[in-house]
């Protein structure tokens, strides 16, 4: 399943929230030799217990990432606990 997702950087704290149709992720990692993306990843699959990869906006704050084998009902459930 692929999600788009929204990244703020400098954080005090790694968070995820669903706002409408956008999710949105705090990072503490600075944007600097890709730290942000690795800590994204590493949460991500702590989370979903999945492989993570982030395949579009390696740069940039708007990013596509894909977690193998997630299913949209895994996902609602997960992202409804967190909010």
């Amino acid at each position: 399943m692929r999600l788009a997702i929204k990244v703020s950087t400098g954080k005090n704290k790694f968070h995820i929230k669903q706002e409408k149709e956008q999710i949105l992720v705090d990072v503490k990692s600075n944007p600097e030799s890709g730290k942000a993306n690795l800590e994204i990843i590493k949460e991500f699959k702590k989370l979903f217990k999945k492989e993570v990869r982030i395949v579009l906006g390696q740069k940039n704050r708007h990013k596509i990432i894909e977690i193998d084998f997630l299913e949209k009902e895994d996902l609602n459930k997960i992202l409804n606990k967190l909010n």
